[in-house]
């Protein structure tokens, strides 16, 4: 498809009659909801009314600016991120669509030539290495394994990724129907979105200690292995690429239990790891101190958000991650303004992210005025990007900016 439709729920119905069930369960408004999660989200946004003014000339200069948005904590004071827009691209991945065009460095170049962040996911076809070098912010889900996880942060510090995300709002299986009926689920995925593990060398590392295999055949890793396992020049080492997947699967499955179980997998141990301006462990590239800025995805309620605020984190990002893990889960609408106003009491400066219930332009004001600084947009981008993978997200992003310039420039005050 080349068009892509204005209408969300026209492109909904176009994905419908493209892909198999098992595909789009992943990201369907319905199937991949927790009970009535999602649709919690959405019905949020019809409770907020606009009141139109168009009177005041300041209001289109509004539209226009850049802004700067900030995060900040004691240890790293002010982290500032110039940007365009104040939405951004959510990360997402596609675990069951086994096709070349559907990878993040398309949709990360897209989304760059509408000047708009993309934020990756560890889930990725990519290694970070090679993310594109517009890419300022990562989404880490954590494994099992400290090693494993230290790794990740210190490759994402040599690439000098500006900001982490650690996304805490996630479980075992997302507890939508229609994705474990399908097994659309990332988690029962057969296709190999675990690039960055497989790439990482202390995933390896274990690997080979746990099965006497390696799952890469880059010759830094295989020597990485030799070194840090005792294993001879002599001696060959074999691949064996469908048991690291499986392997992968299971360390991210298990790393999804993992968080806040212990001080290793905790957010302030996670949080000392971001800041530090130490190497963190071996890399098979020169170990950088690069201290990231670190943002806690998955916050609904006032309490969680003065704890994590209060363990010296940069930011916190509301989120029920798209209504998938908690069965009948608030609105992150609802509880947006109460978390707004606490930890900005605290800190003017603490970052204040959102998503969960986007589909318009419009959408995307309600929640900047209900308080939130950075606003995440997902599902209508995989809508567009399952309809056309090289041109989609690029046609939706501008529609979504043409929405959100024409409703900012007319917007008024607020009634509820």
């Amino acid at each position: 498809m080349k068009k892509i439709p204005w209408s969300y729920e026209k492109c909904k119905e176009l994905v419908h009659q493209k892909y198999d069930k098992s595909i789009y369960s992943y990201f369907d408004d319905q199937l991949s909801s927790a009970g009535k999660s999602n649709a919690n989200n959405i019905e949020a946004f019809h409770h907020y009314k606009m009141i139109p003014t168009y009177m005041d000339p300041k209001q289109l200069q509004k539209t226009i600016d850049r802004r700067i948005l900030t995060l900040s904590s004691k240890e790293l004071g002010t982290t500032s991120l110039e940007i365009d827009f104040p939405f951004f691209v959510c990360p997402f991945t596609f675990p069951t669509i086994n096709d070349p065009s559907f990878t993040l460095n398309s949709l990360a170049s897209q989304c760059e030539q509408s000047n708009i962040q993309c934020i990756l996911p560890v889930f990725s076809y990519s290694k970070i290495e090679d993310y594109p070098a517009s890419i300022q912010i990562f989404a880490l889900n954590i494994t099992c394994f400290d090693e494993i996880n230290r790794s990740l942060i210190q490759r994402l510090k040599n690439k000098k990724i500006k900001i982490m995300i650690l996304t805490i709002d996630t479980q075992y299986y997302h507890i939508g129907s229609g994705i474990m009926d399908s097994e659309g689920d990332v988690t029962k995925s057969s296709m190999n979105i675990f690039t960055n593990l497989l790439e990482d060398p202390y995933f390896n590392k274990i690997f080979y200690e746990r099965n006497k295999k390696i799952g890469s055949k880059n010759p830094d890793i295989v020597q990485f292995v030799r070194f840090h396992c005792g294993i001879s020049s002599t001696t060959s080492i074999p691949m064996d690429r469908k048991r690291a997947i499986q392997f992968a699967k299971w360390c991210m499955n298990q790393g999804f239990n993992c968080m806040n179980t212990s001080s290793i997998f905790s957010v302030s141990y996670f949080k000392d790891l971001a800041h530090s301006s130490s190497p963190l462990c071996e890399s098979l590239d020169t170990a950088i101190g690069h201290p990231m800025a670190i943002v806690i995805k998955g916050i609904l309620s006032v309490k969680d958000a003065l704890l994590v605020q209060k363990l010296g984190v940069d930011g916190i990002y509301v989120s029920n991650h798209g209504g998938r893990f908690v069965w009948n889960c608030v609105p992150t609408l609802q509880v947006l303004s109460p978390i707004h106003n606490a930890v900005k009491k605290i800190n003017p400066d603490f970052g204040v992210w959102f998503d969960s219930g986007i589909r318009h332009g419009a959408d995307i004001i309600t929640a900047l005025q209900l308080g939130a600084e950075f606003v995440g947009i997902c599902r209508p981008l995989v809508y567009s990007f399952a309809l056309n993978p090289k041109q989609g997200v690029t046609q939706k992003l501008e529609q979504i900016k043409t929405e959100y310039h024409q409703q900012l420039r007319i917007r008024g005050s607020f009634f509820t």
